[in-house]
């Protein structure tokens, strides 16, 4: 059976017409970013804008291993959380993060329901699995 964690993402001064990845690995175990339990009380995925007004890009894709961000061209830079899942099939001790991000923006993590938080670089970031 499959176990979920909630994870926020917090992304600041995101270039206009700039791109970003966030890359999930597991450690013993695979990992992957999801919507949440199939028959629960699952969240999903939400986006919210930080900076006021509507939150503008031009596409979100989100994979099994990475999650990609391409911001508008035509929208000054911008800051936004969103709030997704990261699945497991079964119980690894820990997992990692990663971020490819463009110069001057930042992405920090924080899992869900504990103090556990990460700014997100090209150096994976651990984040433990049980808090």
């Amino acid at each position: 059976m499959a176990e979920y964690r909630s994870m926020q993402l917090t992304f600041m001064e995101v270039p206009s017409g700039q791109g970003l990845t966030i890359n999930i690995v597991g450690t013993g175990n695979e990992v992957s970013w999801s919507t949440g339990q199939p028959n629960g009380n699952s969240s999903g995925i939400s986006m919210n804008s930080l900076s006021g007004g509507s939150l503008e890009l031009s596409s979100v894709e989100i994979g099994p291993a990475k999650i990609l961000i391409s911001s508008d061209s035509a929208v000054p830079s911008r800051s936004f959380q969103m709030d997704v899942n990261v699945s497991a099939e079964s119980t690894p001790s820990s997992f990692t993060l990663s971020a490819s991000i463009p110069s001057g923006a930042s992405v920090r993590a924080q899992m869900i329901g504990t103090s556990e938080s990460h700014q997100l670089g090209a150096t994976p970031a651990i984040f433990q699995w049980q808090p």
